[in-house]
């Protein structure tokens, strides 16, 4: 009989997740790590708002045949879902190991976060992507499933990691470190 896994070889459900607008005092691009959400508290989320579960969005194009209101109106039904995404997934690891969860915060201040509404869109497109990604919503499974009935649910995908970056020491949020 062939061996099993062992619990080592896990690829742990997290990701470092680069900002683009978001900077460092340093002038670095702001880094935070996102896990994957539980299916069942992700159906929570996605049934806040009605219509068609989200797919992942690209930051960078627009859709040619879709009108200008078409587009912003996909764009407004996307970011409705950014707070209680980025609220549930993001967190940051300080340089003493501490985790500041969550990363972001749009209402009640975390100790520690950063105000979300400093978030672009782009950046949170970012976070909620591969929040998405790493909670298995690949764009194959988001399309397929609604939550009308709340009979929706993603899964497949897996972990995927972004990769890590060495820290310059600079920045307040430590990323070299692993979550533990």
């Amino acid at each position: 009989m062939d061996p099993s896994s062992t619990a080592d070889e896990v690829a742990e459900p997290v990701a470092l997740v680069e900002l683009m607008d978001l900077k460092t005092r340093a002038g670095n691009p702001f880094r935070v790590y996102v896990e994957r959400i539980p299916e069942e508290q992700l159906v929570d989320i996605m049934r806040t708002l009605p219509g068609e579960a989200p797919a992942a969005m690209d930051v960078n194009t627009n859709d040619p045949e879709a009108d200008a209101q078409q587009r912003e109106t996909r764009v407004r039904r996307w970011l409705g879902w950014a707070p209680q995404l980025i609220g549930a997934s993001s967190f940051l690891r300080m340089a003493d190991g501490r985790e500041v969860r969550p990363a972001f915060y749009f209402n009640d201040p975390t100790p520690g976060g950063v105000p979300g509404k400093y978030l672009t869109a782009r950046d949170r497109t970012l976070i909620m992507n591969a929040t998405l990604k790493l909670s298995g919503w690949t764009k194959e499974a988001a399309a397929e499933a609604t939550f009308h009935g709340g009979d929706g649910g993603g899964s497949g995908g897996g972990a995927d990691h972004l990769g890590e970056r060495e820290g310059s020491g600079d920045d307040s949020v430590a990323v070299g470190a692993r979550p533990a």
